[in-house]
């Protein structure tokens, strides 16, 4: 069991993932920053849609209302904060594209955390998630592959402890915050008689096309409240089982999809849906097999010799007949049998057409031989 977690935890990767992750998250932060600059005194002025006297009686002091305290005015605040922003988007285009990537990622936690607490009460699970995660790649060797770092200076890409530690505990945390929704929407009632589903459909926020014929068929929202439940409790077991692992990914994804569609969150959405490609579907989520299936080119490597020698034979001269030295079968095909032995023991089984044509193979010696024992 300890061997096995060391493993899990341990074995050394690339890292390959953890750079996709980034690409992720730095093109989700960027796309939110662009969408939200045309409102950034609405959200995050003094005078905005929640007023910093409101904001202070709902939790506390934040900088909009320091602003008001100190006398600073709103022209110059909405300059100070104009440039702020500027800074934040462009840490998160040179986080995304890997250019000075530890600084960028600093930058960019640094002037997300602030934003974040300028204007908690509209923040919701996209900014936690891009906040803590931004927070755990700034430990971590996101820059080795795809980006400007890795173009302009070689970068050391040897498998490492540290990166596969690293993207484990990110995998965990986010399936833990599966596990948490999950659970949460299972204590309520909602969510088991399809009433969460019908409302959020029919919300005129999230309402995109008519659903009202699920009034019909009161069953199908039913069944999407329970797979949605099934979806987030169990996903931290389900994505590592083997062959079902992918298919529950694809099904996180696809839910995600849905709600970018369908209820119009579409940065939400589609930020959640890459966070889990990049974490669940790239190339450091499952360990290598050791006894993987060869490729074709390995199995022709490996048998040609065998399908020559049998051609030879096959072109042997009419009334030649085998040294008695071989035995009751063909020349070579006990060792031809030992060779196919041997592979089938070193980590992978034969194709079929190997199999048919080694079969074929013996009968043609064995039909030969009687032949020259008979006649």
């Amino acid at each position: 069991m300890s061997a096995s977690l060391e493993k899990f935890f341990f074995k050394p990767s690339t890292g390959e993932a953890l750079s996709v992750l980034r690409i992720a998250i730095g093109l989700g932060m960027l796309l939110k920053g662009l969408f939200l600059f045309p409102h950034m005194m609405d959200l995050y002025g003094p005078y905005g849609y929640l007023q910093a006297p409101l904001m202070v009686a709902i939790g506390g002091e934040n900088i909009s209302s320091w602003s008001l305290e100190h006398g600073i005015s709103t022209a110059a605040y909405s300059s100070a904060l104009h440039v702020f922003f500027v800074v934040h988007l462009l840490a998160a285009f040179c986080f995304m594209i890997g250019f000075r990537t530890r600084v960028a990622n600093i930058v960019l936690w640094t002037t997300q955390a602030l934003f974040f607490q300028m204007a908690w009460v509209s923040a919701y699970g996209i900014d936690a998630y891009s906040q803590n995660i931004s927070f755990l790649l700034m430990f971590l060797p996101v820059g080795r592959f795809f980006s400007v770092d890795a173009w302009l200076k070689p970068q050391d890409t040897s498998p490492s402890e540290w990166c596969t530690f690293g993207l484990r505990f990110i995998q965990i945390y986010v399936l833990m915050t599966y596990v948490d929704a999950g659970v949460s929407k299972g204590l309520g009632h909602d969510w088991w008689n399809g009433n969460a589903i019908w409302e959020v459909l029919h919300f005129p926020e999230f309402n995109r096309m008519n659903f009202f014929w699920m009034a019909s068929y009161p069953i199908v929202p039913k069944l999407l409240g329970w797979g949605t439940l099934v979806l987030e409790t169990f996903y931290i077991v389900g994505v590592w089982i083997p062959r079902l692992g992918r298919w529950w990914v694809l099904g996180i994804i696809g839910m995600h999809l849905t709600i970018a569609f369908l209820m119009g969150l579409t940065l939400f959405g589609l930020t959640l849906a890459m966070v889990n490609a990049a974490l669940f579907l790239g190339v450091d989520r499952f360990p290598r097999h050791r006894n993987r299936r060869p490729r074709r080119r390995e199995l022709q490597s490996t048998t040609k010799p065998l399908f020559e020698n049998f051609n030879a034979r096959l072109r042997r001269a009419p009334g030649t007949k085998p040294a008695r030295s071989e035995g009751f079968f063909c020349d070579g095909f006990l060792s031809e049998y030992s060779t196919f032995k041997t592979i089938s023991t070193v980590g992978f089984a034969p194709g079929r057409k190997y199999i048919a044509w080694m079969s074929l193979q013996f009968i043609f010696c064995l039909s030969r031989n009687l032949r020259s024992i008979w006649f």
